[in-house]
């Protein structure tokens, strides 16, 4: 959010309404939602962190003014913090504000979050001109955000374990007997489209759940015997301290996987073909 609060001279009623507003727009937001303000709040952030510990950090400058109370108040009653206080910088990377005079300097540009740790840096830059006349500098935060992977639930059933219809004749012919047998079962008085593929659908997963059954590991299928042997031995390389000999394995590996990968595929499209050719006779 970027907003532009009231100057320490405005009405008391000018600020309660800025106040307002901006609570009602923060209020919108999720709690799981990054919530940053980019605001030019007119205030300066003394030196007293009593009772606002999380607000404001141990970097603070300036005196005491009326917009200060208003801003930290609201900052604590909104899990918020006051980015630029916590970090140390020197004084010309931290002042956003330069008088006409070029003596009098002030903080009164802050950038305010809901989470700060997500943040690794919040200076000001004096080379980055604006295009307008302005007396305020740059200020920016650099922020890292982390990804979790989604977390999929173990109550969740495996795949059918289809490279089976592949490799076993007898399976592939004892599971097509059996859907046939459930597919001349099945009701033909349904009309509703929805009914009958609901019911194809039962009797399809009926039978992969007698004949064929679920994955049971998460092992490659081209991967032969052989090439878990030299991982074993890479394991036990890299534990000792042997680089090369780790390095080695590991090319060695590479080269076996990529083999037994090249058998296993040219196997199922010699298989595939056949029963085309056979189909076809």
């Amino acid at each position: 959010m970027v907003a532009y609060a009231p100057p320490e001279e405005a009405h008391d009623e000018d600020k309660d309404l800025f106040f307002d507003q901006l609570e009602s727009a923060i209020n919108c937001v999720p709690r799981h939602d990054q919530l940053i303000l980019l605001n030019e709040f007119n205030v300066v952030t003394d030196t007293d962190r009593a009772g606002f510990e999380q607000v404001v950090g141990n970097h603070r400058s300036g005196s005491l003014n009326d917009n200060k109370l208003r801003l930290l108040t609201f900052c604590a009653a909104h899990g918020l913090s006051i980015l630029g206080s916590w970090f140390q910088h020197r004084n010309l990377h931290r002042f956003t504000w330069i008088s006409n005079d070029h003596r009098t300097r002030k903080k009164i540009d802050h950038i305010i979050t809901r989470d700060r740790t997500a943040f690794i840096s919040c200076r000001v830059y004096r080379g980055a001109e604006c295009p307008a006349n302005t007396n305020h500098r740059l200020l920016i935060a650099k922020m890292k955000l982390w990804w979790w992977p989604a977390v999929h639930s173990s109550n969740q059933p495996t795949k059918y374990d289809t490279l089976r219809l592949i490799k076993d004749d007898d399976l592939a012919q004892r599971y097509s007997v059996d859907i046939s047998n459930k597919f001349q079962a099945l009701s033909s008085t349904e009309e509703d489209v929805e009914s009958q593929w609901a019911a194809i659908s039962s009797a399809i997963k009926k039978s992969a759940d007698v004949v064929v059954g679920r994955r049971k590991c998460a092992r490659k299928p081209w991967l032969a015997d052989e090439a878990f042997d030299i991982v074993q031995k890479k394991l036990t390389a890299w534990k000792q301290g042997d680089h090369q000999e780790c390095n080695h394995l590991r090319r060695l590996f590479d080269k076996t996987a990529k083999n037994d990968r090249e058998q296993f595929y040219n196997h199922i499209a010699d298989k595939a073909e056949a029963r085309s050719r056979n189909g076809t006779e």
